[in-house]
C-alpha cells in the first residue's frame, strides 16, 4: 500500500512538472510565443533605426547645404523674391504618411493556468492510486484463493498424521 501511495505521489509530481514545462507560465509554448514577439520587436526597432538615420541625414543636409534647404522650401510652397510660381494641375499620388512603426504588445499569458495544472496533476495521481489499489485488491483476491487451496491441503495432511 505504501508503494502504491508513493508511486501515485511521484506520478502526480512528474505530471505537474511535465505539464508545467510545456504549457505552464514559463513553459515551452509561452517561451516560443515570447521569442517570436521579441524577434518582431527587434525587426521593428531596426526599421525605426534606419528611418532615424535617414531623417538625421536629411536634417543635417538641410542645415548645411543651402541648395537642399531651397529645394525643401520649394516643395513646401515657398518661393524666393525673384522667383515666379507656375502651377500645373497634374494629379499625383499622395505620398503615404510615414509611420513610426507598429505597436507590438506582448501578453505573457500561459496556455494553462497554474490551478488547472495542479488539477491535472492531482487527477493523474488519484487515477494511479485508484488503479494501484484496484490491482492490489484483485491480486490479493487471487492470492487468497490460492492460499485457500493450499490451506486445505495442509489441513488434510495434518489430519492424516
Amino acid at each position: 500500500m505504501k508503494r502504491i501511495l508513493l508511486i501515485a505521489c511521484w506520478i502526480a509530481v512528474a505530471s505537474y512538472c511535465a505539464v508545467s514545462a510545456v504549457w505552464g507560465p514559463s513553459g515551452l509554448v509561452v517561451t516560443r510565443r515570447a521569442t517570436e514577439t521579441a524577434a518582431a520587436m527587434r525587426g521593428n526597432i531596426d526599421e525605426l533605426a534606419r528611418r532615424n538615420e535617414r531623417y538625421a541625414a536629411e536634417l543635417e543636409s538641410l542645415r548645411g547645404a543651402p541648395e537642399a534647404t531651397a529645394l525643401e522650401a520649394r516643395s513646401l510652397g515657398y518661393l524666393a523674391s525673384d522667383e515666379v510660381a507656375v502651377r500645373l494641375d497634374l494629379e499625383t499620388e499622395p505620398a503615404p504618411p510615414a509611420e513610426a512603426g507598429r505597436l507590438l504588445e506582448y501578453e505573457g499569458t500561459s496556455a494553462l493556468a497554474e490551478a488547472r495544472i495542479k488539477d491535472i496533476a492531482a487527477a493523474a495521481g488519484m487515477a494511479v492510486l485508484l488503479a494501484g489499489m484496484a490491482l492490489k485488491a484483485a491480486g490479493s483476491a487471487r492470492t487468497g484463493r490460492k492460499r485457500g487451496g493450499q490451506r486445505e491441503i495442509l489441513v488434510q495432511e495434518a489430519s492424516r498424521t
